[in-house]
């Protein structure tokens, strides 16, 4: 079978929905021709080969260009300056283009769609699956089949919804258009042929409104869970005279406020020297670095490193660090249960979808930051940390987080068969 995938920034500097993708794209490369079309990086030429599949590209809008500049080379001064001009693009066209959110161009949807069609008369996909998010993508397919240009089968995978609540609302106040994320999600469904949704999710979906689509969609979870390979690991250093924290992906803003685990790491006591490290990027990378710690209390920031490394470094640590300030569920913390490290998680809200996973896993510290004072926190760990682990399965804690579990749920409703 011939699959095309629809991803946006990919490998070697991918964003946390390609992980994902990733995954699943390796469960299905085995006995399958794989091609990937991914929103183009700073610095790709052109086509390249990643394991067994054939990676395209497509030229993604100036915002989203600016930002992929600046990931990439965020302490140089033309990062710096990329960076200014992505977030004044960004709000620019929020405000002009308001009406038509999640729009942020016209032009970037009808490139995708010539790259689809393009690829598609050269290699007759059988099936083609697009990661949600993206938007772009997603939207550029749906008014593909609308249009009757393309048949092939399409199946998406819905990572995050299209929800942004405030601004749906004042939204719907000015426009009288529906819910952000529903009104999207009932066009694509009418023309996609299965969606697949994250279990965490599950009540999102249980409006009346898709009903008349519940034949195509299924649920699964993020397809975080695979089998690593740490060959001589033990010859690998990392800070040998601290205990390492280590915090990766996205910091900052709504849904990553940092400022209690900040609070929280200053606050344990003298008794070993410790390093909280930063696996981030974006600008509150530089904010962090202005914070002074102590000989105990050491915080770091690291520059991106590569998904392989990074995993190396998360076996490696003794606490990893997991954070939600919001109610949109992350895909990190099932990779750190995957590889079995101590987590310290900070939750942040009442709503966070996190939770629920995390207390199903035994080495997972959760910190409510809502619910109780520094002090509180601080008595809750070090009790907890102190606590015998009994040994556990992780592989029947989480089957549905496995990436053969996604790709069995795509496959039955490619074939629309039943679980």
């Amino acid at each position: 079978m011939k699959i095309l995938f629809l991803v946006d920034k990919y490998y070697p500097k991918p964003y946390a929905n390609s992980v994902c993708a990733k995954n699943i794209i390796e469960q299905f490369s085995s006995d399958n021709d794989i091609d990937i079309l991914a929103y183009k990086d700073s610095g790709i030429i052109g086509p390249s080969k990643q394991g067994d599949a054939n990676v395209f590209y497509v030229k993604p809008d100036l915002r989203l260009r600016c930002y992929y500049w600046f990931d990439n080379y965020p302490t140089t001064r033309k990062g710096k300056f990329k960076r200014i001009i992505g977030s004044f693009l960004s709000k620019f066209k929020q405000i002009i283009l308001f009406k038509y959110i999640p729009f942020y161009s016209f032009s970037f949807p009808k490139r995708i769609s010539k790259k689809i069609l393009k690829l598609n008369k050269e290699n007759k996909y059988d099936l083609i699956i697009s990661m949600l998010h993206p938007f772009d993508s997603n939207y550029s397919l749906y008014r593909l089949k609308k249009k009757n240009k393309i048949n092939t089968k399409w199946i998406i995978y819905c990572v995050d919804i299209l929800c942004n609540p405030k601004i749906d609302n004042l939204l719907y106040k000015i426009t009288k258009k529906e819910n952000d994320h529903t009104y999207w999600n009932l066009k694509f469904l009418k023309y996609c042929d299965g969606y697949v949704y994250m279990e965490s999710r599950k009540n999102e979906y249980l409006n009346s409104k898709y009903d008349m689509y519940r034949n195509k969609m299924k649920s699964a979870e993020m397809p975080m869970f695979v089998n690593y390979s740490f060959e001589n690991i033990q010859n690998i250093e990392y800070y040998p005279e601290y205990e390492n924290w280590c915090y990766f992906g996205s910091i900052g803003g709504v849904h990553y406020n940092y400022s209690k685990v900040i609070e929280f790491f200053m606050a344990l006591p003298n008794d070993k020297k410790r390093i909280l490290h930063f696996y981030s990027r974006g600008k509150e990378v530089s904010e962090l670095k202005k914070i002074k710690g102590d000989n105990y209390h050491i915080i770091m920031t690291h520059d991106y490193v590569a998904q392989e490394e990074m995993v190396l470094i998360q076996k490696k640590a003794d606490f990893l660090v997991s954070l939600k300030t919001s109610n949109q569920i992350s895909a990190k913390f099932f990779q750190y249960i995957a590889l079995k490290g101590r987590i310290v998680h900070f939750s942040g809200t009442i709503d966070d979808p996190d939770v629920k996973y995390l207390e199903k896993y035994p080495k997972a510290l959760i910190i409510k930051m809502y619910d109780s004072s520094i002090d509180e926190q601080i008595r809750y760990f070090l009790d907890r940390e102190k606590e015998e682990k009994i040994d556990f399965d992780v592989d029947s804690l989480f089957l549905t987080s496995k990436p053969e579990y996604s790709k069995k749920v795509i496959l039955n409703l490619f074939n629309m068969e039943e679980i």
